[in-house]
């Protein structure tokens, strides 16, 4: 019975000692799956320049530079002035020589600040050969009554057989200059003016 009872506690002992022993052998890893290849092409890397128009491709067309309005500055009274009220862009409308109308023609008047611009046409004695005169003026006012000096800058015109002439630069002119609602006449000699109508 001795001999039994020993074995059996060996027995019992290895099967302890074996319980306790560590697992030495890995355990299996799950199988990863591996991704299907992409069907799409690789991306193109970015180049540092752009590729090359072909040899036949038309020049492309300048971009101009866009157009900025001028903005006035409200906060800076002393900068801009107020404007004055026959500053404008002008159309002929009708004529008086001596008290009595005549055929108009065509023409404008700019106002500037410191310029005025005129020009005119009108049918002349020779049907081919129109009567035109192009003015540039400086100009201040004289009073609050309506009096402008007006000093020829520059100044063309011409005669009835067509012949080119030019004003004298410095000549000084006085016009008393009237504005009537939307009207602007100016007045040359008694009984002679010109109406304008703003267009601008």
């Amino acid at each position: 019975m001795t001999a039994m009872t020993t074995k059996m506690a060996w027995s019992v002992l290895g099967a302890a000692v074996v319980a306790l022993l560590p697992f030495t052998q890995d355990p299996q890893k799950p199988a990863v799956p591996v991704p299907a290849a992409d069907p799409r092409p690789a991306p193109q890397q970015p180049q540092d320049r752009p590729a090359a128009p072909p040899k036949d491709a038309a020049p492309l067309h300048p971009i101009a530079e866009p157009y900025v309005e001028p903005i006035q500055r409200g906060d800076l009274p002393e900068r801009y002035g107020t404007r004055d009220p026959i500053e404008g862009i002008w159309q002929l409308r009708s004529r008086s020589v001596a008290s009595a109308a005549v055929e108009p023609g065509t023409g404008y008047m700019v106002v500037g600040r410191r310029h005025i611009l005129v020009h005119f046409e009108a049918q002349g004695p020779h049907p081919d050969v129109p009567i035109v005169r192009a003015n540039v003026f400086t100009w201040t006012r004289v009073d609050n009554g309506g009096q402008v000096r007006m000093t020829t800058v520059l100044g063309h015109f011409d005669d009835d057989d067509g012949d080119m002439l030019r004003d004298k630069p410095g000549e000084v002119q006085m016009r008393l200059f009237e504005l009537r609602n939307d009207v602007l006449r100016v007045n040359q000699d008694t009984g002679s003016w010109i109406d304008f109508v703003r267009v601008e």
